[in-house]
């Protein structure tokens, strides 16, 4: 059903918008800006009411950001505390209900934004005597290669936005989005830091784009045991004829076992998405397999 909505609206559109059919090159017949700014402004709209004439037909629409607050049960996640932040140089310590964290960063003040030498151990996160060195690590993401999850220079700097002791489960965790410098093509992705208290363990997922504000950690399917969502997605792909781009979508669950996460095969979502000149994302569900017990 989805492609044959996409083909015949195509199609439409491909007959219809044929921009300037001929290019005058007499200079006196030059139309005024007014005009050509008008029949841009009217070449837009029409671009905009084909790609929301084929939007409008994708079945099972849904708002990411609502979808995922109905599937990750946000009622069984305990905020215990909020940590706040103080700086000294390059150390930031964060503390609050009786914890206490820092992290140390490489940072040579002479040298900018970025580090000189992404080899150095450039954010060091310390629990105590535990030592966690941000460069050994990668973000947890779905293992197939027709799909990506957001990944991230762990050789940078890092500081916490916004972290917080939560329970889940019974199990307690720092959780908190993770900040790095960006140079224009890596703003727009967010890293998020889960770090498991009794056994010192981190776990990094990434997004992109992602405005959610609720917590990708939690107790799904009421069974006791931490779950953790994973957004995996394809590459976007053009439509061939239109500025318009589609990829799909992944949810995914990775279940708390050992202080790790491991993907839970049997519950997901499968989505299917379109942007209007790679951005504007709207989505459809295809198909789904949750948790029935919620």
């Amino acid at each position: 059903m989805k492609k044959s909505i996409i083909t015949l609206a195509i199609a439409a559109l491909i007959v219809g918008s044929c921009f300037g059919q001929a290019t005058n090159t007499n200079t006196e017949d030059v139309a005024p800006i007014d005009t050509i700014q008008s029949e841009n402004e009217e070449n837009w709209q029409k671009i905009q009411n084909q790609y929301n004439a084929i939007v409008s037909e994708l079945p099972n629409p849904v708002l990411l950001d609502t979808l995922l607050e109905n599937i990750t049960c946000q009622q069984r996640v305990k905020i215990l505390a909020e940590l706040t932040e103080e700086r000294d140089g390059n150390i930031y310590t964060y503390s609050g209900g009786g914890y206490l964290f820092r992290l140390e960063l490489n940072i040579d003040e002479n040298s900018g934004l970025f580090p000189d030498d992404y080899n150095a151990e450039n954010t060091v996160f310390y629990d105590g005597n535990k030592r966690i060195v941000f460069r050994d690590y990668m973000a947890t993401g779905y293992n197939d290669a027709n799909y990506t999850c957001t990944d991230f220079r762990f050789d940078s700097y890092h500081y916490f936005i916004n972290p917080r002791i939560i329970e889940v489960g019974g199990k307690r965790f720092l959780y908190s989005d993770v900040g790095f410098p960006c140079n224009g093509w890596s703003c727009a992705q967010r890293l998020t830091m889960i770090y498991d208290l009794a056994e010192k363990k981190p776990t990094f997922i990434g997004n992109f784009r992602l405005d959610f504000e609720g917590f990708l950690l939690s107790d799904f399917n009421n069974d006791g045991i931490p779950d953790l969502l994973i957004i995996a997605r394809t590459p976007k792909r053009n439509i061939e004829g239109t500025e318009f781009y589609e990829f799909d979508m992944k949810l995914l669950v990775y279940t708390y076992d050992n202080g790790v996460f491991k993907l839970s095969k049997d519950n997901y979502y499968d989505l299917y998405g379109m942007s209007l000149f790679d951005f504007e994302e709207d989505l459809s569900i295809i198909e789904d397999s949750w948790y029935k017990n919620k």
